[in-house]
């Protein structure tokens, strides 16, 4: 069973990543941003990701690399309890909930990838479902 097969089993590109960019833009517009620069950094990843679609992944799994990296910060932030976007998103009950599912859905592809998962707190806030 090759790699391809085995990440299948796991991770359906056609439907995940979809489902990744939809629960990042629901996150975005759950979110207050206090300044310009928030809002340029959120900006700035919802374009990341939109840059790509489930075939241009299929042919060049490295062209998620960017976004993906994007996000990864994104969470680093959410774990450190001085930045702001941990008082802005535990600030936000539905934002944190939504957070999670984005953190959820962005591990399929970090698993994969190579790259850190997002905080285990942020995962156990949609462990449940």
């Amino acid at each position: 069973q090759s790699a391809r097969q085995q990440l299948s089993a796991e991770l359906n590109i056609s439907v995940d990543f979809p489902q990744l960019q939809d629960q990042f833009e629901e996150l975005r517009n759950q979110l207050p941003t206090e300044t310009d620069a928030q809002e340029r950094e959120l900006k700035e990843i919802t374009e990341s990701l939109d840059t790509l679609t489930p075939k241009t992944i299929e042919k060049d799994e490295d062209k998620m690399l960017p976004p993906m990296n994007k996000l990864s910060r994104f969470f680093n932030a959410l774990e450190n309890k001085d930045s702001p976007w941990y008082k802005i998103v535990n600030g936000t009950k539905k934002g944190l909930a939504m957070a999670g599912k984005v953190a959820k859905t962005y591990n399929k592809f970090a698993q994969h990838l190579g790259l850190p998962m997002a905080p285990k707190f942020l995962v156990d806030m949609v462990a449940g479902e």
